[in-house]
């Protein structure tokens, strides 16, 4: 998810390499990569502001997923613990509650994990997610625009449609707002058996109400190209961890 206040949940082009057969990977000795991992995920975004400029605002997703074996094929689902943002303008500061992040929580997305030479490669395909809102087809159509629309979710069940975004500052209020996005993750295992790399990702926004006409209409953001700062790292966890256990780990995954 990602929000036009914070550069996101929330992505690198498809590898050309082909999965590796189940006989190969056997041959190989591919690691398992069945079991519990906690992921962070870091994204960073550029927006114009009139009167302010140019800011860049980095979102720093902290995950609890599950990997998991459906036949020959692997499947990742996402629970977000937390989203915090950094950067962006001194003048107002974006509030990302737990109530958010359960509302964005719950995709399953497949993986690709194969051996290319030397280096065990990990990747997860392109994949559409609709947040705040029901759509039929996520990559097409228009996003809703108004409360009435039937496709509206109240996603984090506060009673407003779509998710809640809390800005403070020089502007208070809130705003209700619906997204589409997608992301790509394109990494590798290292030697102490983490996965890390990059990530690609778009999304579009459509906020339903604000409760202040100065936050009816955010200015659009874009992706940074800098892989150093839109990337993920993941390490594996007891299969009972929770998002308190795994908040720990946080530090520790982000690039110093």
């Amino acid at each position: 998810m990602r929000l036009r206040y914070y550069a996101p949940l929330a992505l690198a082009g498809a590898l050309a390499l082909a999965p590796l057969s189940e006989a190969q990977a056997r041959g190989a000795r591919m690691p398992d990569i069945q079991g519990t991992w906690a992921q962070v995920q870091v994204t960073t975004a550029r927006t114009e502001i009139p009167v302010i400029g140019v800011i860049e605002t980095s979102t720093t997703s902290l995950l609890l997923t599950e990997i998991t074996r459906e036949g020959s094929d692997y499947v990742l689902t996402e629970k977000v613990c937390s989203i915090d943002l950094t950067g962006g303008s001194d003048l107002v500061t974006t509030i990302i509650s737990d109530a958010f992040a359960r509302g964005v929580s719950g995709n399953t997305r497949a993986i690709r994990w194969f051996r290319d030479g030397d280096t065990l490669r990990y990747e997860q395909p392109k994949a559409w997610r609709a947040s705040g809102a029901k759509l039929s087809n996520v990559s097409r159509g228009t996003l809703p625009k108004a409360p009435g629309d039937p496709r509206i979710l109240d996603s984090d069940g506060d009673g407003h449609p779509g998710l809640t975004v809390k800005i403070r500052g020089a502007i208070d209020g809130e705003l209700y707002v619906v997204e589409r996005s997608w992301s790509v993750l394109s990494g590798k295992m290292d030697g102490s058996g983490q996965l890390h790399g990059s990530i690609k990702w778009y999304s579009e926004q459509s906020v339903i109400e604000a409760t202040s006409i100065f936050l009816s209409n955010p200015p659009p953001s874009k992706p940074t190209s800098s892989k150093r700062d839109n990337y993920f790292r993941m390490k594996k966890v007891d299969q009972e961890s929770t998002c308190s256990d795994i908040t720990r780990l946080r530090k520790g995954l982000l690039k110093p």
